[in-house]
């Protein structure tokens, strides 16, 4: 089966998930962005999917992004 274009919407969220799940600590959304490598209205609207979804949560006091509890309910 060949691979799945890699700007496919899904392609970019694991990305993200990628990302959020490997740092040591939240991070804010500049860190996303760069670490992606996806410009920034991409980023924000692929982190506002996964928080909807609860996969990601944002920390409006520290405005930092980490994964969310349901990703940590499917890993159980």
């Amino acid at each position: 089966m060949a691979k799945a274009p890699s700007s496919s919407i899904v392609s970019k969220c694991a990305k993200v998930m990628d990302v959020l799940s490997v740092a040591k600590t939240p991070m804010q959304f500049s860190e996303v962005v760069e670490a992606t490598g996806f410009v920034k209205s991409s980023c924000h609207r692929i982190l506002a999917v996964l928080i909807s979804e609860g996969l990601a949560e944002y920390d409006t006091a520290n405005r930092t992004y980490r994964t969310g509890t349901r990703l940590h309910q499917w890993a159980r």
